[in-house]
């Protein structure tokens, strides 16, 4: 599966904005369009477009890293396990940030699907 940044060249890391993981940059959606219709004469696997969250709604990586260290510390001291660990962390980070994770999610999947949305009509016309 091909894997490309929209508008950024490093794999975002969620949260927050940049891995430090390089990945090819796509700037504009006409330009994935193009690529994408090239890839699908030869494969008929997926693409992976990373979109990073807005810098305005990003967590730096210092913040990040405190709200996971102390959700996982959390976790283990509760004994939590299994199926429950990913909806506790996320509650633990929200927690921890006051709210800034759970904004930053919202925010991430109006800007995907948007974007998804942009893609699909430049598609059509494809």
């Amino acid at each position: 599966v091909p894997v490309f940044g929209f508008q950024t060249d490093e794999f975002p890391a969620f949260f927050v904005r940049f891995s430090g993981f390089k990945i090819p940059c796509i700037q504009n959606v006409k330009e994935l369009a193009a690529i994408a219709v090239e890839h699908w004469k030869y494969s008929n696997s997926a693409i992976l477009l990373c979109l990073p969250v807005e810098s305005c709604f990003a967590l730096s990586p210092e913040v990040w890293s405190d709200a996971l260290n102390h959700a996982i510390y959390k976790s283990v001291e509760d004994k939590i396990i299994g199926q429950a660990s990913t909806p506790y962390l996320l509650r633990a980070v929200a927690e921890f940030t006051q709210g800034a994770t759970v904004v930053a999610n919202e925010k991430l999947l109006l800007a995907n699907a948007t974007l998804a949305a942009q893609v699909a009509l430049e598609l059509i016309e494809k």
